[in-house]
């Protein structure tokens, strides 16, 4: 029951909210799974806690999320993302109600972190996002607004860089 606090806690991680680094263990305290309206309920509660501010964070549910993650990862954001089940059969193929993070996205290819296998990437085809997605009821991501880290140099812009 902690794969949504997991999720938006990875990207805490990366966008620098210190504040919700600590997410995960705050929803330990808690039993029970997570919807859009507990998650932001827990991250205000810990933004007051700990004295800061509430960050600025977009949350969606919809059937049609695919363009909003498309656009949040072209921004440098980390996106947590509702996911029916494994196309690679992890989870032995089963449906499930989870939470992992959408780091990719092409033409083609739809990248996850599944928080349950940590150090792995899972790749599935752009064609099945909304069945993996959308499963069993629309779609919801969560998208913190923070700014990401800065993007990776492009040393073509720079003819002189030392390489």
């Amino acid at each position: 029951g902690l794969c949504v606090f997991c999720a938006t806690q990875h990207g805490a991680y990366y966008q620098n909210w210190e504040t919700g680094w600590g997410l995960q263990k705050y929803a330990e305290g808690f039993p029970g799974g997570a919807g859009p309206a507990k998650l932001e309920s827990y991250i205000r509660k810990m933004s007051k806690n700990a004295g800061t501010p509430v960050p600025r964070f977009l949350q969606l549910e919809t059937r049609d999320n695919l363009p909003f993650i498309r656009k949040a990862l072209e921004c440098g954001h980390y996106v947590a993302g509702t996911y029916g089940f494994s196309p690679s059969k992890r989870y032995n193929g089963q449906r499930i109600y989870h939470m992992v993070n959408y780091v990719g996205v092409s033409e083609k290819w739809i990248t996850v972190h599944d928080n349950n296998f940590p150090g792995t990437w899972e790749f599935f085809p752009v064609s099945m996002f909304n069945a993996v997605h959308n499963y069993p009821y629309q779609g919801w991501v969560f998208i913190l607004l923070s700014p990401g880290p800065p993007p990776i140099p492009n040393y073509k812009e720079f003819p002189n860089a030392i390489q």
